[in-house]
């Protein structure tokens, strides 16, 4: 499973603007699977050992 701190960590180095807005205006630790390699944390779209992207590739 995933670790919501990592992941934050890992989401505000590739966020821009409005994704930074998300990850800082809410406090949500609950990671969603939403299928194989892809996951949403705080209204983000992430990939996640998904073939052909980088882990923590913000995708929507």
């Amino acid at each position: 499973m995933l670790d919501y701190k990592k992941v934050e960590k890992e989401l505000l180095k590739r966020a821009g603007y409005r994704e930074k807005n998300l990850l800082t205006a809410s406090n949500s630790k609950e990671i969603t699977k939403i299928q194989e390699g892809l996951y949403e944390f705080r209204k983000i779209f992430f990939a996640y050992n998904m073939f052909g992207y980088e882990d923590y590739t913000i995708v929507g």
